[in-house]
Formats: C-alpha cells, structure tokens, sequence
C-alpha cells in the first residue's frame, strides 16, 4: 500500500523483501509477490517509472535458486513438493468421493500411492501422484468447481472444529471431522450427523464461532465494494484474500484464513468507523 501511496524504492525493497521471506516461510506463498508486482507493474506503468519495481526481481531470483537446491538433493527441479499430495490426496480424493463414494476415492488413492512409491526416483513419484490427480479432476470438472467454491465459502465462515478441538483438549474419537463429514456425506447430512455426535460445550462454541464469522465477512463484503474507500486499497486486499481462499482450495479451513487475518480486522474496523461515524453526524 505504501508503494502505491508514496512510489519509491524504499517503500518497493521493503515489499519485495518481505513477499521474499513469505515465500521462504511458507512455499504456497511463492506466487503472491508475483501477482502483487504484477498490480504494482500496470499502475507503474500508467504514473511512474517501472525502474522502482527493480527490487522485485529478487523473487525470481530466489524462485530459481529454491528450484534448484531442491533439484540438487532431489534430482527434481521443483520449487515445493507440497503441490501433487495436495492434487492427489485433497483435490482429487475428495472430488472422487462426491461422484464414486468415499470407499472407492480411498482405494484409487491407495492403488496410486502404490504405483507412485515404486517409481525409482523423486521425480517420477511426484509426476505420478500429479498427473493421476489432474486425470480424475478433469474427469469431473463441473463437480470439481463446485467443490472449490465450497471451499472458498467454507474458508470465510468455517467455525474451526479441528482448532478448537485441540485447544479445548476434546477427545475427538467418535465423532469424524466436520470437513470429512461435509465432503463426503454431503452438507445436510453431515451437518446432522456432526450435531448428534458432538458434545455441546464443543457445538456451543462452534456456533458463536459461525456468528462472528458471518459478521466479519459481511463487513468484509462491504468494504471491498465501498466506493468511499481507495480503489487500491480495496484492490489489494482483494488481491491478497483471492490468492490465499484460491492457493487452499478445496480445503477451506479455518485455521488457514491466520494469514489473511489482519485484513479482515482492518475491513471490520472500517466499517464499525463508518458506522459510528455516520451515527455521530447524522
């Protein structure tokens, strides 16, 4: 915001260098930077010298460079080998499930992860396990998209059963995940078999988990549609929760919308601003 605000290769360096180290903290971030710059690249171009984007180039540099450390202990050039477990094993098992049934989703993968173990090196296991996950997505796009926005639904207003669980130190045998239950008995019947099983000092706190989620994301709504507001400002940080609600996919847990936490608090209180503000004047 602040290379938007006030151009200069300071306020560039210091983005650039810290899209650098979330790309080092967390491999999943290895394309935000880029996206970001990308914004940055178009309003630049328009207003002010690109020269100030030079900074930026330190992400391709430390692309390549994870690449090919990896390739060197590998033997596979690669920058995470997070991405096909996640085609296989989330993407592909629970897009399998909603079409086949769970049974048959675990036993392809388990066949495929057999097939993929025996592959002499690194890289043959990975292509194996991605392109048997793409085959089956492809297979079943349609049913595919709608398991994604599910997803990105569920990353907005997904009360956190597993945190909390954890946390509260429940004892969780007896009662499946609710992500599992919804992904694979459908929504309606999972949410009941979830409420029957459930103690209710777990499903209390769920709920008033549920309501603050659908407060925030309301606000959230109105703050990136609010023509008060700077465009950029609402651009980035649509930018920034796209990238992360897209990068988890189908998964849409709670405890990943931590990294987009901050701008939810910053839309929310905008809008309480607002709201008093107005109350205030009338």
């Amino acid at each position: 915001w602040l290379s938007i605000e006030t151009p200069s290769i300071k306020n560039t360096s210091l983005a650039a260098l810290f899209f650098a180290l979330a790309m080092l903290t967390k491999p999943v971030a290895f394309l935000l930077g880029f996206s970001i710059a990308l914004g940055l690249l178009i309003y630049y171009f328009r207003k002010f010298s690109i020269k100030l984007l030079i900074p930026f180039l330190i992400l391709p540099v430390i692309y390549h460079g994870m690449c090919s450390w990896n390739q060197k202990v590998t033997g596979y050039y690669h920058y995470s080998s997070v991405g096909p477990f996640f085609v296989l094993k989330y993407m592909a098992k629970y897009t399998n499930a909603q079409v086949y049934g769970e049974d048959w989703a675990d036993r392809t993968q388990d066949s495929i992860m057999q097939i993929a173990d025996k592959q002499p090196t690194f890289e043959g296991r990975c292509k194996v396990m991605n392109e048997a996950g793409l085959h089956f997505i492809k297979q079943n796009i349609p049913v595919f998209i709608g398991f994604n926005i599910k997803g990105w639904l569920a990353f907005m207003i997904d009360p956190g059963r597993f945190d909390w669980v954890h946390f509260l130190n429940l004892n969780e045998e007896g009662f499946p995940g609710l992500y599992h239950l919804l992904n694979t008995k459908g929504w309606l019947n999972g949410i009941l078999e979830f409420l029957k099983q459930a103690p209710i000092l777990l499903l209390s706190i769920l709920g008033l988990s549920l309501i603050w989620n659908l407060l925030i994301s309301g606000v959230l709504f109105w703050f990136l549609f609010n023509r008060q507001l700077p465009i950029w400002l609402r651009l980035l940080a649509f930018l920034f929760l796209a990238y992360i609600i897209g990068s988890t996919g189908v998964l849409g847990l709670a405890r990943y919308r931590i990294a987009v936490a901050p701008i939810l608090w910053f839309a929310f209180l905008i809008g309480l601003n607002t709201v008093f503000f107005r109350k205030k004047h009338g």
